[in-house]
């Protein structure tokens, strides 16, 4: 924190506007933010669909053994309905999600920025480079 002080002091005494300096904070961030959300989507889209897998198997298993239970059904129609279960899940990320998630996380980003700069924004350069060592 140090060190981005006294940056942001030598930046605004040699001239750099403070609209500048919080677009450099802002960008620096998306940086970081956007290798982060690519990687999140592909290991979200892995994890969801393991944690469908893995509820279904357990939903079947419990459906089974309550049937078993429960006895022999009857030959109708609506009792062989009844026994069915799913095979398979699917689960996926509509677009809509993920753009969502994206505007999420550039306004978290925007608010970071705004909180961890406006602080050091508000002194003079001077104030800053002597708050910094």
């Amino acid at each position: 924190m140090r060190d981005r002080n006294r940056e942001t002091g030598a930046l605004l005494s040699i001239g750099v506007t403070k609209t500048s300096i919080a677009a450099q904070y802002f960008t620096e961030m998306l940086m970081i933010a956007v290798p982060a959300f690519v990687a999140a989507y592909f290991a979200a889209g892995r994890f969801a669909q393991w944690m469908g897998e893995t509820t279904l198997a357990s939903v079947n298993k419990s459906a089974a053994q309550d049937m078993a239970q429960a006895g022999q059904f009857g030959a109708d129609m609506e009792s062989s309905a009844s026994a069915q279960t799913l095979d398979s899940l699917t689960v996926g990320l509509t677009s809509g999600s993920v753009l969502q998630a994206a505007i999420i996380c550039v306004v978290v980003i925007a608010v970071v920025v705004a909180i961890s700069a406006v602080p050091m924004m508000r002194k003079s350069p001077r104030a800053i480079l002597a708050d910094a060592t």
